[in-house]
C-alpha cells in the first residue's frame, strides 16, 4: 500500500504544472512519435526543391541537414567552423555533428505549437553507421532521388543560391563519389528492415521529377498508410481540442522520444 501511495505521489509530481513554466500545454490523449520520412540522394538531385513541394502539398515539416549545416557555417559557431573544413574538402560531416542536429530536433522539449506530426528529413542518413544512433526514429518510408552524375554536376556548378558556397568541379566529384560509395549500404539496410524505398529519377526538370514523384507516391502502400495515420491523428487532436473536451489538466511538454 505504501508503494502504491508513493507511486501516485510521484505521478502527481510529474503531471503537476511547474510554477513559471513557459511550456505548459494541455494533456493530449497520447504524445505520439512523429512520422518520419527519410530523403536520400546525391548532391544536385533536387532534394531541397522537391521536399519543399512535398511540404506544401502534404503539410509535412521539411528538415534539411544541409541547410542546417550551412546556417551554422554562416553564424560562425564552433560547430560551423568545423563543418566548413569538411565542406570545403567535399568530405562527409562526422556522424557526431549530424547526431547533435537530430538530437536537438527530436529529443529537445518543445512548445505544443512547434510539435509536428510528420517530418521530412532531407539528407539523412548519409552513411549506414549513422542509423544505429537513431533506432527510435524509424522511417515510415524512404525516398531515393536518383540523378545522373553529369546532370547533378551541372546543377551544382551553375546554381545561384546566396546561402550556398558554389562547389568546384573537384569538390562535387568527391561528394558525388562519396554518396555513390555509401548509399547502397543505406538502401540495403532499409530494404532488409522491410521499409518501402521509393526511387525516383530526378534527372529531368522539376516538373517532370515532381510528376514522377507524385505518381509513385500515389501508388505507394506505405505512403497511403502514412497519410491515413496522419489524418486519423489530426481528427483525434481536433476532437480533443473541441469546446466539449473535458481534459483540462496541464503538464510540461515532454520530448517525443526517450
Amino acid at each position: 500500500m505504501a508503494e502504491q501511495t508513493e507511486h501516485i505521489e510521484q505521478r502527481e509530481q510529474t503531471t503537476r504544472p511547474k510554477e513559471g513554466s513557459k511550456t505548459l500545454v494541455p494533456i493530449m490523449p497520447e504524445l505520439k512519435k512523429p512520422i518520419v520520412i527519410y530523403v536520400l540522394g546525391p548532391p544536385g538531385a533536387g532534394k531541397g526543391t522537391l521536399c519543399k513541394k512535398i511540404q506544401q502539398k502534404y503539410d509535412i515539416k521539411h528538415i534539411s541537414i544541409g541547410d542546417w549545416l550551412r546556417a551554422e557555417v554562416a553564424k560562425q559557431t564552433d560547430t560551423g567552423n568545423l563543418v566548413k573544413i569538411y565542406v570545403k574538402r567535399g568530405d562527409l560531416v562526422p556522424d557526431q555533428i549530424i547526431k547533435n542536429i537530430l538530437s536537438e530536433e527530436f529529443f529537445a522539449p518543445k512548445p505544443i505549437n512547434e510539435v509536428c506530426p510528420a517530418l521530412l528529413i532531407d539528407g539523412f542518413p548519409r552513411k549506414v553507421t549513422q542509423i544505429p544512433d537513431f533506432d527510435e526514429i524509424e522511417p515510415a518510408i524512404v525516398l531515393f532521388f536518383d540523378c545522373q552524375g553529369h546532370v547533378a554536376r551541372n546543377r551544382v556548378l551553375t546554381r545561384i543560391d546566396g546561402s550556398r558556397t558554389r562547389d568546384t568541379s573537384d569538390v562535387f566529384a568527391r561528394r558525388y563519389a562519396e554518396f555513390e560509395k555509401e548509399n547502397p549500404a543505406v538502401l540495403d539496410h532499409f530494404v532488409k528492415a522491410g521499409k518501402e524505398v521509393v526511387k525516383i529519377d530526378t534527372s529531368g526538370d522539376t516538373k517532370k521529377s515532381w510528376n514522377g514523384l507524385t505518381e509513385q507516391l500515389d501508388r505507394s502502400t506505405a505512403w497511403k498508410e502514412m497519410l491515413a495515420k496522419l489524418e486519423a491523428d489530426f481528427e483525434t487532436v481536433v476532437s480533443y481540442d473541441s469546446p466539449t473536451a473535458e481534459a483540462e489538466t496541464q503538464v510540461e511538454m515532454r520530448p517525443w522520444f526517450g
